[in-house]
This record gives structure tokens, C-alpha cells and sequence, in this order.
């Protein structure tokens, strides 16, 4: 019995020594993380302009336009901007976002629009298919600019970026 006993007793040591030493050279992988959403950034060609409500901002990793007014609104406009005689022209618009059961209040943002305007080359390939039509979308004239071009609130329009300084950058 005292045999038996010895060798039950070296075989759970023998076997506490693997345990031991196979988790000691396991290496702990770090989590994979996914890459940044190339589409999540402020664009390369947008300009905040000075009286506009809305600024561009990144937001841990979301492009987001921020209320930075005092002012709630219920819809924001973002389009394509020229610059004639120091004024700001709008030469169209790109994408409108509403909300009905709430508002854009101070402080607040409005997500997805700046992801969209840096997938405007894919929209305007598909806009058939999107919306039944092909020229419901287009690129931004050579030149131009992407912006914040109108406000709403409460169903008025608050401000217009159509005749206002166009910054000095």
C-alpha cells in the first residue's frame, strides 16, 4: 500500500510540474483590436466655417459634427463650398440630416454624415440603385470645399452658409 501510495503521490507531482510548467510558457496574446474605419475621419478637404453651428471633431474614434452653438436645431445640411470675393457660395448640397423625435442640442453631435461625405465617390457610383436615380448626388466642383451649409431649427432655417465670410485660414 505504502508503494502504491508513493507512486499515486509522484504522478500527481510529476503531473502538477507539467500543468505548472505548460502554463508558465503560454504566452498571453494581447486582444486583437480592428483597425480604424478608414471612412471615420474628419475629410481632407472640409472647412469649419466661422457663423456655423457645427464644427468637425473626432470623438474617440468617430467623426462627428459637434453643436458648439447655444442654439438646438432639428436638422444640419452639409455640402460643397466655393470661395468668390471673400463670401462663402454653396454649390450644392451633399447630405441632409433630420430628426424628428429629438433635436441637436448644445453640445450635442451628429454622427455618420462626415463618414458618408468621405464615402461620396460610392454613393454617387450607386446612387442608382440607392435611390432610383442618377443625378441625385454628385462630386464637389473642382476647388470647392466640404462644409456645414445650413442649420434648421424647428423647422426654420437658422443659418445659411451662403453669403458669409469665408474664413482666413
Amino acid at each position: 500500500m505504502n508503494g502504491c501510495r508513493q507512486r499515486v503521490i509522484r504522478s500527481v507531482a510529476v503531473l502538477s510540474a507539467f500543468v505548472l510548467l505548460g502554463t508558465a510558457c503560454t504566452h498571453r496574446r494581447a486582444p486583437v483590436q480592428s483597425p480604424p474605419d478608414p471612412l471615420e475621419r474628419v475629410p481632407v478637404d472640409w472647412i469649419d466655417l466661422p457663423g456655423s453651428p457645427f464644427v468637425a471633431r473626432m470623438v474617440g474614434a468617430e467623426a462627428v459634427l459637434l453643436n458648439r452653438s447655444s442654439k438646438t436645431f432639428s436638422g444640419v445640411t452639409v455640402g460643397c463650398v466655393l470661395e468668390k470675393g471673400g463670401k462663402v457660395v454653396v454649390a450644392h448640397s451633399l447630405f441632409s440630416i433630420s430628426i424628428f423625435d429629438s433635436a441637436f442640442t448644445p453640445g450635442s453631435t451628429v454622427t455618420r454624415v462626415l463618414r458618408d461625405v468621405n464615402n461620396l465617390d460610392w454613393f454617387v457610383a450607386n446612387q442608382r440603385g440607392l435611390f432610383g436615380f442618377t443625378d441625385v448626388l454628385k462630386p464637389c466642383p473642382e476647388g470647392a470645399r466640404t462644409a456645414v451649409t445650413a442649420a434648421v431649427g424647428r423647422d426654420v432655417m437658422d443659418w445659411s452658409a451662403a453669403g458669409t465670410s469665408w474664413p482666413r485660414e
